[in-house]
């Protein structure tokens, strides 16, 4: 039975109990504000995150640090920013995510 702690979406795997990034069964590397943002996008399942609201848990008041984590998420998920595949900004608003995340197997397939 899979557990809700462990979401998927294309070919990435987040664990939100370890906090472990994968694709095809290789972890990758990512920092702790991106890291942040990313479970915030999968919370919201393909919802709006709101830029203002949610976002600022990155670090409260300081955009530059929010852009960053924004940046680093896309780069990490090799989103060309001209014809993004994961990760949509809607100027303004905020942030969501192009499709939604399914509950994951663990290595068993369960």
């Amino acid at each position: 039975m899979p557990t809700a702690w462990k979401n998927r979406f294309s070919p990435y795997r987040f664990d939100r109990k370890t906090g472990n990034f994968t694709q095809g069964g290789l972890r990758l590397r990512i920092e702790n504000q991106p890291k942040t943002f990313l479970l915030l996008l999968i919370v919201a399942n393909a919802n709006l995150v709101r830029r203002f609201e949610r976002i600022a848990q990155l670090r409260p008041g300081v955009d530059r640090h929010r852009d960053k984590a924004v940046t680093s998420l896309s780069t990490r998920l090799e989103d060309d920013p001209h014809r993004t595949r994961s990760i949509k900004t809607l100027r303004g608003p905020g942030f969501r995510l192009l499709e939604k995340t399914s509950p994951a197997p663990d290595h068993f397939g369960r």
